[in-house]
């Protein structure tokens, strides 16, 4: 069965600004991805055959509609930003009468712009869209049955991705920091050392359906970020499913 899901990151308040004398424009880099029976399957080798789906955001500068924001204001995050409708299906695997649960990924980069180049700003965005889109189709071509316990096979891939999501996350400020320098001229790398972009802070999120289900189909994605430097900033959304749509997908050979 496909499970219709909404991934939608709704709004980002700033608490308080942080201590810089210049006004605060923050912008929001957003990825969204899916490891499904849509795209991957589950071999009678058991390895993992495919690459997964992604939505990436549009835009860096300006992509949350404002030009400022001040301490205590509520931003409401654009949809071509912050929302992924799309549907799950089940991985399914061969010998057993048992299915994986699919995956879905959020991942939020909070970003406040200062002295990096408009260009500069998007070859760090798209540094990021190609590290994370590497990193988790390279933890599908990694996966190996050894990991797999028979005797619980949903949890132990679980498992697995979640250690490997965690472990590329480390790799992510660097891939974007040399995109940025490598898209910029000497004097505009100059001036954004003097004031680079800061990097308020990110997070990732990936949840199966069976934990939607579990959960009353709702599920929240909510962090918050504080730094006596850039200020107090938190992102709200949540995870929807909607269980009374799902589709039967019928096979006919």
């Amino acid at each position: 069965m496909s499970l219709p899901i909404n991934a939608h990151l709704k709004r980002l308040i700033c608490h308080q600004e942080g201590t810089g004398w210049r006004k605060t424009e923050p912008y929001l880099w957003t990825i969204f991805f899916k490891i499904d029976g849509e795209q991957v399957s589950l071999s009678k080798e058991f390895e993992l055959k495919g690459e997964a789906f992604f939505k990436f955001s549009e835009g860096s500068h300006g992509n949350l509609g404002i030009e400022s924001v001040n301490s205590g204001e509520t931003i409401h995050i654009p949809l071509d930003v912050g929302l992924f409708e799309t549907t799950l299906r089940p991985i399914e695997v061969p010998f057993f009468n048992y299915e994986i649960p699919g995956i879905i990924g959020v991942v939020a980069v909070l970003m406040e712009k200062e002295n990096v180049s408009k260009a500069g700003a998007e070859a760090g965005h798209k540094a990021l869209n190609d590290y994370v889109q590497k990193a988790v189709n390279q933890a599908i071509r990694d996966f190996d049955v050894k990991i797999i316990d028979v005797e619980n096979i949903q949890e132990s891939i679980r498992k697995y991705f979640q250690a490997k999501v965690e472990s590329f996350v480390d790799g992510i400020e660097l891939a974007v920091e040399e995109a940025v320098k490598q898209a910029q001229n000497i004097f505009q790398n100059i001036w954004a050392l003097i004031d680079k972009d800061d990097l308020i802070g990110y997070q990732i999120w990936d949840i199966n359906q069976q934990e939607l289900l579990q959960n009353n189909k709702s599920l929240p994605l909510q962090k918050r970020w504080v730094s006596d430097e850039l200020g107090d900033w938190e992102l709200i959304g949540d995870i929807q499913a909607d269980s009374n749509h799902q589709t039967i997908e019928v096979n006919i050979d």
